[in-house]
């Protein structure tokens, strides 16, 4: 049943290798999402283009980047990157494209999902190395925006959208804040202050639909999946309905029949 947790990869937007949005929109487009959570989680996911979740009423269907190398490659070209030596690795001025991806020690599924990454920014001619952290050092240099790039989740503590923690230039300007990107796009900002103060939800949704344009042709973050959770149940149970709301939220429905109670 659906979850309220969504995995992503953060850019510190700040580094001089993510600064350009074709960039992060370049790295996007090197990965195969549906491949990845077909492989990796069993098909036990959906794919994410922006925090806006699938369940969520205010949800519009905004096409994501497609998996497309040779765009990405183009995009990367166009932002300086090509490989002036023959050695297989982009370079810019001198300097090859290389960065470090920091990943939850204790998180196997984000590790595996690094080395499956790792591996098609190498077929783009981008050599990551990826840094694996005890969660608490992560996190640490996560908050702090001492990083290149990160595995991690973000989980919607409620059901109502509210992008401001991860996206608005105020948070941005805050350190330690959850805007833990450095993201700041006064478009954006305008959006999510329009879209909060729009209590018609007929209305709010095109705004809605407008930021999540945005924030995918930014790639502040690059969304991966929005998790399912799972549970088990015994056979006798019976009408048992799962929602994002949680796996108990008919209880009060469930019944056993007469013949099994023993």
């Amino acid at each position: 049943y659906p979850s309220r947790e969504f995995t992503y990869i953060g850019w510190n937007n700040a580094h001089p290798l993510f600064e350009d949005a074709r960039v992060r929109r370049a790295l996007a487009m090197g990965l195969n999402r549906p491949d990845l959570i077909h492989a990796m989680l069993h098909d036990l996911a959906v794919p994410a283009v922006g925090m806006i979740p699938p369940w969520s009423p205010l949800y519009s269907d905004v096409e994501p980047l497609p998996h497309d190398p040779a765009g990405a490659r183009r995009l990367l070209a166009e932002a300086g990157w090509t490989d002036s030596d023959g050695d297989g690795i982009l370079d810019r001025n001198g300097q090859p494209f290389r960065f470090q991806l920091m990943v939850n020690s204790a998180n196997r599924m984000h590790q595996d999902i690094a080395t499956v990454m790792q591996q098609r920014w190498a077929d783009l001619g981008v050599s990551v190395e990826l840094r694996t952290l005890e969660f608490q050092t992560l996190l640490q240099q996560h908050r702090g925006r001492q990083y290149e790039a990160v595995i991690s989740n973000w989980t919607l503590d409620n059901f109502k959208v509210d992008p401001t923690p991860l996206f608005s230039c105020e948070q941005a300007r805050q350190p330690g804040s959850a805007n833990r990107a450095g993201f700041c796009d006064p478009d954006v900002d305008r959006l999510i202050q329009t879209g909060l103060s729009t209590t018609d939800p007929a209305e709010a949704a095109p705004v809605w639909r407008e930021f999540s344009e945005r924030i995918c042709d930014q790639q502040p973050i690059t969304f991966l999946f929005w998790s399912e959770d799972l549970s088990g149940v015994g056979s006798r149970v019976q009408d048992i309905h799962t929602d994002v709301r949680s796996k108990i939220v008919n209880i009060g429905e469930w019944w056993i029949p007469e013949e099994r109670r023993r």
